[in-house]
């Protein structure tokens, strides 16, 4: 329960709390230390200071003449009950003859009784000391001295002055208030740095929690595997602090590529040096042609590295081909060329049977055929790039046997500036050729294009009689990446984001016995809208 609970707490509490735990304990543990000590050493000066004068009151006569003779004990006795009567201190004057009997003491009724206690077995042989005892007094740290007879150098007896344990007590307690002062305001300041390195701490990790760090952290390393663009990061060091999977496999780095500097790897890179950026760089690395673009990570003007982003360029350029229709025109021209070639073949042939008259009506009709295409496209269709696109199209129709009409009353006038020519062109390239595909392995393949180019709307109709789109796949049809002949899949997602986005059109999609995608492409439209 209680893990729980602490991991719901803020980072910042954490540490304050944490902080300031420690700084408790290391005060308590030093302070009880330094009560130990200080109580030692007020114990031991208290004990030594207490033998010194011991010894000074052993050497007095009227401790001699006490032990000697028995009415100077009574003195003595007066003498210490009249300082007891004036003093507060609880100090204990005990003179102890060779039998250890006491001849004086607080309690007058003790007098005449032994010592309790194996403390004193030392002094009556001669020795001077201080001992720790629990008396008929109480616990007392209690000196010992023998009184030597200065006459027959004879110990007479024993001194023995006694401190209560409270006394000391008292004398630590005032020592003690100044250190509990001091650990207070230690403690007090510990607890302020506390808060400013947890503010600190917050500040650098830009105020997130460390389960958020975790999950960015997660989430970045996902990110980064998951892209096809190569991406590697260096420090001022130039060495790799983050490369992806993406960029080994493009340049055919080793698998410690991480514990190496870049530089001396691939030299071509050494333009990381320059603190400016390098956008669309064509570089050959490892025998990789790559487009790199550097940017430098920088922070109050200082440069702490540099991020490097490439693609293998051969790969640029053939999706930039795939998205453009660059190959679609390829494909339409090289399909015109193979028409042509078979054409002269025919007439080659026919020439060589001299079959003059059908040479001559062959060239007649394919001459009739391809002049009414022309003438077609030339009349209706007014934008050069549309109607070059369609030539190229129908003309691969033509090859694969597929069949390419036209709706009567087909046309396409010139397009408003506000209307991107590529975007129209790319929406009908993608789905005449999409329509080709369906039908080139069906007989009697036949792709109907109706284009009607009114005052406020145009209107594209790609209809085919092809087999159609299976239910399954059917809301999934413009989703990227989907694709029913093993390619890219960019083709209907880019036509819909065009449409929708670009143009603030729409597209809708049926069909019955075939396919037939309807295109709405308004005229008059606002300039927010527009991004193409």
């Amino acid at each position: 329960m209680f893990p729980k609970v602490f991991e719901r707490i803020p980072l910042k509490a954490k540490i304050i709390l944490f902080s300031t735990s420690v700084i408790a304990i290391v005060l308590i543990v030093s302070g009880y230390l330094s009560y130990i000590i200080l109580s030692k050493s007020i114990e031991e000066t208290v004990g030594e200071n207490a033998l010194e004068i011991t010894h000074l009151i052993s050497k007095m006569p009227a401790v001699h003449e006490a032990l000697k003779e028995s009415d100077k004990r009574v003195d003595l006795q007066e003498v210490y009950e009249d300082y007891l009567n004036e003093s507060d201190k609880e100090l204990f004057f005990v003179l102890v003859n060779q039998d250890g009997v006491r001849y004086t003491h607080p309690d007058s009724s003790l007098i005449g009784f032994h010592v309790t206690g194996n403390d004193i077995k030392r002094a009556l042989s001669g020795q001077a000391y201080y001992s720790y005892a629990n008396g008929i007094s109480g616990p007392t740290l209690r000196t010992w001295v023998p009184v030597i007879d200065p006459d027959t150098s004879q110990q007479l007896g024993i001194l023995a002055i006694g401190y209560s344990q409270k006394n000391i007590s008292g004398f630590v307690q005032r020592n003690m208030d100044l250190l509990v002062y001091s650990l207070l305001i230690a403690f007090s300041i510990g607890i302020f740095a506390a808060i400013i390195f947890a503010k600190q701490i917050k500040k650098i990790l830009h105020n997130h929690e460390p389960e958020e760090i975790a999950k960015l952290f997660i989430q970045r390393e996902a990110m980064l595997e998951s892209l096809s663009e190569g991406i590697i990061a260096t420090d001022q060091e130039n060495n790799i602090t983050l490369i992806n999977s993406a960029a080994k496999q493009i340049l055919n780095l080793p698998q410690d590529i991480d514990k190496r500097k870049l530089s001396e790897i691939m030299d071509e890179f050494s333009l990381l040096k320059s603190p400016l950026n390098h956008q669309n760089m064509e570089l050959f690395v490892n025998d990789t042609v790559i487009l790199a673009n550097y940017y430098p990570i920088s922070k109050q003007n200082k440069i702490w590295g540099h991020i490097i982003t490439f693609h293998d360029i051969s790969e640029v350029r053939r999706l930039a081909e795939d998205l453009t229709g660059v190959n679609e025109y390829v494909d339409g021209l090289r399909a015109k060329t193979h028409e042509f070639s078979n054409k002269l073949q025919t007439i080659s042939g026919l020439i060589e049977l001299n079959r003059y008259d059908e040479v001559k009506a062959y060239i007649s009709n394919t001459n009739f055929q391809q002049q009414k295409l022309l003438e077609f496209l030339t009349r209706n269709i007014l934008e050069p790039k549309i109607s070059g696109l369609l030539l190229g199209k129908i003309q691969q129709a033509i090859e694969l046997n597929v069949k390419v009409t036209f709706t009567p009353g087909s046309k396409i006038g010139t397009l408003p500036p506000k209307i991107p020519v590529d975007s129209v062109a790319l929406i009908i390239g993608n789905l005449l050729q999409n329509a080709i595909d369906a039908v080139k392995h069906t007989p009697s393949g036949e792709v109907q294009l109706t284009f009607l180019d009114k005052d406020n709307h145009l209107t594209i109709l790609v209809e085919d009689n092809g087999s159609g789109v299976n239910a399954e796949n059917v809301q999934t049809i413009f989703t990227k990446g989907y694709s029913s002949k093993g390619t890219l899949g960019y083709g209907l997602f880019l036509v819909k984001h065009h449409v929708e986005n670009l143009l603030n059109g729409s597209i809708t999609f049926s069909q019955n016995d075939g396919v037939c995608f309807s295109v709405q492409i308004p005229k008059k439209m606002d300039n927010q809208i527009l991004k193409g």
